[in-house]
């Protein structure tokens, strides 16, 4: 292993705190789950273990699981993907820190990435070197006293150039990294692998400043009058599916331990059953329901894209992009089961996805096996004056004499052109459609008065959408997807 001579200089600049969780926010997006929005997801770094060497101490870091290629497509409900829960963790699998202020990170190939904490501003090194002869080469461009996350810190720029690239690296005296980059996929690993992303620093547990982790409790601490509408569908096999909305209003709430609140909530609930017949359904009741209804583990310390459970593997990803900033949290709660040489998703054991929104309880749940499938969706809530999404408006009960289904959305999926037929269309029929995405935007919404409508989605993201349509007096609600 190169390694450099030390730059004179200051040398009380840190990259990490061994003592401290931080967590840092990617400045590009990727998909979660199916919704269709990107995110910029959260990551955190956390010591494990500490070794103490002559002149130098190594820190290791926790181990995320992925499969052993980190290919982005394949953290999903992939199940013919080998999973390794001790892979390394976006920042490599630790830190070399020697007493004259080099610090030596390392990419997933073992390679070691150089950086002088001691350097003055202009001095340059060999931040790393390929073997194919590329070098990249970092320079202290700026330091400077700079404010970020309500305090302030002497901060070192470190400007990183090579093969066409640059990234931005800002080291601080107190409080570690204040900009860096994901060590592990460092230099690039292909397209289909996680890119090089800059993150910037949103939260430290020691001192506590910005983000910080939330119990289970915090994702469903509600207020009387919070209100949250869900669009649901359920598809059991060989039954009818179902596709409805319902809203909840809460009504009283109760502490009843440190863990868990009970709430009593007015629910309205209407939808239609579909083949094979079509049956109505509504609802206008109170139910009483304790918050969290399970507790998927004591997480309080695990980082995102960590094993959360050593019998049944699962992770979590962390962002707090959407639902007006609110802090979000997904679980993904696919069962892996044991291969002869793999853990693997087992698909007829099930699987089943949870995402939590900070004081709005689920903003998705989702779960299916061989019997079928079911999910919810959150399309609004109003908590005080604060309110995000589409407000669903309740019937005012069930028809008395059920429409025959009146219309048809196909293909599905579809691809470039989605089509609403009026199944039994007359002169003169009028139908309206609004569609929304699940985020609870409405992204088409119109009339028509013809046989058949053709509506062009070619530009609209991959993603499921959520349809209503009335045509001479009645709704018919369900869903598609768009799939280029």
């Amino acid at each position: 292993m190169l390694l450099p001579v030390a730059l004179m200089g200051q040398a009380d600049y840190q990259t990490i705190l061994p003592d401290a969780v931080a967590l840092y926010k990617a400045q590009h997006s990727f998909n979660v789950y199916d919704y269709q929005d990107s995110v910029k997801h959260i990551r955190g770094v956390k010591v494990t273990d500490t070794v103490y060497g002559d002149g130098f101490t190594t820190y290791n870091f926790f181990h995320e699981y992925h499969d052993d290629n980190y290919t982005r497509d394949k953290i999903y409900n992939l199940f013919d993907t080998c999973f390794n829960l001790y892979t390394q963790c976006w920042l490599g699998s630790g830190v070399v820190v020697y007493d004259n202020g080099v610090n030596i990170f390392f990419n997933r190939n073992n390679d070691s990435l150089f950086i002088e904490t001691g350097a003055d501003l202009n001095d340059s090194w060999v931040f790393y070197q390929a073997d194919t002869g590329i070098v990249y080469t970092a320079v202290v461009t700026n330091i400077s006293e700079t404010e970020f996350l309500g305090v302030t810190d002497s901060v070192k720029t470190i400007t990183i150039t090579g093969d066409n690239k640059t990234y931005t690296l800002e080291i601080s005296q107190k409080h570690g990294f204040v900009k860096t980059i994901n060590f592990r996929d460092f230099p690039d690993f292909g397209e289909d692998t996680y890119q090089v992303d800059e993150h910037d620093l949103v939260g430290l547990s020691n001192p506590v400043l910005g983000l910080q982790f939330l119990d289970a409790r915090d994702y469903f601490d509600f207020s009387i009058g919070d209100e949250f509408h869900h669009a649901l569908y359920e598809d059991p096999n060989n039954a009818g599916y179902y596709s409805g909305f319902r809203t909840e209003k809460v009504l009283s709430k109760q502490v009843v331990d440190e863990d868990h609140f009970k709430y009593t909530f007015e629910r309205y609930e209407w939808g239609i059953i579909i083949d094979p017949d079509d049956e109505y359904v509504f609802k206008h009741d109170t139910i009483v329901t304790t918050y969290p209804e399970l507790i998927l583990s004591d997480d309080s310390n695990k980082m995102p894209f960590e094993n959360l459970d050593p019998v049944y593997p699962r992770r979590y990803f962390l962002t707090n992009e959407g639902f007006n900033g609110r802090q979000s949290k997904l679980f993904g709660n696919q069962i892996l089961r044991k291969t002869d040489s793999c853990f693997q998703i087992g698909f007829f054991e099930g699987s089943s996805e949870y995402f939590w929104i900070e004081g709005a309880g689920y903003s998705f749940t989702s779960y299916y096996d061989d019997a079928g499938e079911w999910d919810e969706r959150l399309v609004y809530f109003k908590k005080g004056d604060e309110t995000w999404g589409n407000e669903l408006v309740p019937p005012i009960s069930v028809p008395e004499n059920p429409a025959p289904r009146l219309t048809q959305v196909y293909p599905n999926p579809a691809k470039n052109f989605v089509y609403v037929k009026l199944t039994q269309y007359k002169t003169g029929s009028h139908a309206r459609i609004n569609i929304i995405d699940l985020k609870g935007r409405s992204v088409y919404s119109g009339s028509f008065n013809g046989h058949k409508l053709k509506i062009d989605v070619n530009n609209w993201p991959d993603g499921m959408y959520m349809f209503k349509i009335i045509t001479n007096g009645f709704e018919t609600n369900g869903k598609f997807v768009v799939n280029h």
